[in-house]
């Protein structure tokens, strides 16, 4: 049996002209994260509909212009009523058996209050990092484990060290840096077998990622050490299930 996916659309977009199927349109953090588990899992069935501030509920194939568009609370009520018609009618026919809404508040209120209580759909809550985690959980299941977070880890922390090297970075500015790394090809980011970070999508070695942060030689220092400096700056490490 299938599932299905109902994504919030995104800020982010690409800026090409004309028309672009809206999976590609859209460019944000959840888009990349499903992007890299199609790539891993090319043949999972899932349909996937897309929440727009825009265009209302579409399928992610449906192609679409570039707006700036936000959603409101005077949109959603606007969307409100066809919006909620149509994902009861898709639940109802796809006979799915699992369904997640991504998407925060705004993007709730565009569902009626029936169909938010409505025991098959799941939805992704708080932050856009946790939201980002159990979007993650929902799409790989066993097929992969988030690295468990010491408690003292738990609040991140600002400017870990490791082997004498401070990391004095915000999270945004390593992703940026990591980002940099991988268009201009340092190091061989895909040298790993136990433990990950997604990177857009893009799975990369936790020693590769600290040594691009750090300058440290990939020898200076273990996996272990990587894995709590990258937790630090707030990166989600994953483990692998072989």
């Amino acid at each position: 049996m299938a599932r299905l996916l109902i994504l919030s659309c995104s800020n982010r977009k690409r800026r090409d002209a004309g028309l672009l199927p809206a999976i590609d349109r859209y460019d944000g953090q959840a888009y990349r994260v499903l992007a890299g588990y199609r790539r891993a899992v090319p043949d999972d069935a899932i349909d996937v509909l897309i929440l727009s501030a825009g265009f209302g509920l579409i399928d992610s194939e449906t192609p679409i212009a570039w707006y700036d568009r936000q959603m409101t609370l005077d949109r959603a009520a606007e969307l409100q009523r066809q919006v909620s018609a149509d994902v009861r009618n898709r639940l109802t026919q796809g006979d799915y058996h699992r369904a997640l809404f991504y998407g925060g508040a705004r993007y709730r209120a565009a569902l009626d209050t029936d169909l938010v209580a409505d025991a098959r759909l799941t939805f992704t809550s708080g932050p856009i990092g946790a939201q980002l985690s159990m979007l993650k959980t929902w799409l790989y299941g066993a097929r992969q484990l988030p690295a468990v977070i010491p408690d003292e880890l738990r609040h991140i922390h600002s400017s870990p060290r490791i082997r004498g090297v401070t990391l004095d970075l915000t999270f945004e500015q390593a992703v940026e840096r990591a980002r940099t790394a991988l268009a201009t090809g340092q190091g061989d980011p895909n040298r790993f077998s136990s433990w990950y970070v997604d990177l857009d999508g893009q799975q990369v070695a936790p020693k590769w990622l600290v040594s691009v942060l750090t300058g440290l030689s990939l020898s200076d220092f273990v996996t272990t050490e990587a894995r709590r400096v990258l937790m630090q700056l707030g990166f989600e490490v994953w483990a692998v299930c072989h």
